[in-house]
């Protein structure tokens, strides 16, 4: 990946940086918006094949299958949002959780409990979005690196990212 220097990140999260991962991970990367999506249109038409046929129960219908299940589910990822981030004592201010070092070999990842270095080809994924890196080190766990965190930083983070991503992808 060339000689990069270490960039030293301080990740303060707050309740809005956990939602951006929680909302990626829980409907983005998991596709469930696609499959509810296609069970939506599937019941759609069902139901309308059952008016058509002059049952009086389309209604019914519409909104057992069609508004039901997405709101269960947005309620249910809200409540556990919540939850997570009452537990983790998150608002807005932010709390500090960890400091990553980033360099050509890895992440080096510390906190006052924990202290762990992980390899770039170790690394299950990394994504970038909406000026977020989320450093995936298992399929449900990961580091959040915030916009705000890697302000100054931005286009060495950038460019390391991007490196490690070929790296891992080669």
């Amino acid at each position: 990946m060339g000689n990069t220097s270490k960039i030293k990140i301080e990740c303060y999260i707050t309740k809005k940086d956990f939602s951006a991962y929680n909302f990626y991970h829980t409907f983005i990367r998991t596709g469930i918006w696609y499959k509810y999506l296609l069970f939506m249109l599937f019941m759609l038409g069902l139901s309308i094949l059952h008016f058509c046929t002059g049952s009086s129960s389309f209604g019914i219908m519409f909104l057992i299958f069609m508004v039901l299940p997405p709101a269960i589910l947005f309620k249910n990822y809200l409540l556990e949002n919540a939850a997570v981030c009452k537990a983790h004592q998150l608002g807005a201010e932010g709390r500090w959780f960890y400091t990553l070092e980033l360099d050509a070999e890895g992440v080096l990842a510390y906190n006052k409990n924990e202290h762990a270095f992980y390899y770039w080809k170790d690394i299950w994924r990394i994504v970038s979005r909406s000026g977020y890196y989320f450093i995936y080190t298992a399929k449900a766990k990961a580091f959040i690196l915030p916009p705000e965190s890697i302000r100054e930083q931005q286009e060495p983070v950038r460019r390391l990212m991007a490196a490690a991503a070929a790296q891992k992808n080669a």
